[in-house]
């Protein structure tokens, strides 16, 4: 792999529709590795930025399915606004929401293998963390502000 492995803990904030933190608490226990699992639940969107803070990562993986090609992620959003090194998959818009290699990085679908290595290149290179997390608020405000925005649709009616 090429990476010296950091010592990670994984914060798993929220819930999802089908049980899926259940059943990787499962699976941490049965490999051993519960103790590097917490799990925050849902949480009040005021509280979102305490636990985005104790972040170097965060990873916001989806499946290749209609519904994700065509969904804008709001927790992306956050999390970049934020300034929350992501690693994500390159599905839907996610592609358009992150500008590979300068606001976080992009892998693709189905991979575990280049998504931890991705992971562990950015926990273990500060200064890609601190690049990205520099760049990727001002991005966010620069491609998605409402003036922006607002400026396309109107030029997409004029049309």
């Amino acid at each position: 792999m090429g990476y010296r492995l950091p010592e990670a803990r994984w914060l798993v904030v929220g819930r999802g529709y089908f049980g899926e933190e259940e059943s990787l608490a499962r699976r941490a226990r049965t490999e051993g590795l519960a103790e590097k699992l917490v799990f925050a639940g849902w949480v009040s969107p005021d509280d979102l930025p305490h636990y985005f803070a104790a972040a170097n990562v965060a990873f916001h993986p989806y499946e290749d399915n209609l519904i994700n090609r065509t969904k804008c992620s709001v927790k992306l959003l956050d999390l970049l606004s934020a300034g929350v090194p992501v690693v994500a998959t390159r599905v839907g818009q996610n592609t358009e929401t992150i500008w590979q290699g300068k606001t976080g990085l992009l892998i693709p679908p189905g991979r575990p293998d280049v998504a931890a290595q991705a992971l562990i290149y950015v926990l273990t290179h500060p200064n890609v963390q601190q690049a990205f997390a520099q760049e990727a608020p001002r991005h966010v405000r620069r491609v998605f502000h409402w003036d922006t925005l607002a400026q396309k649709v109107e030029a997409a009616y004029l049309l």
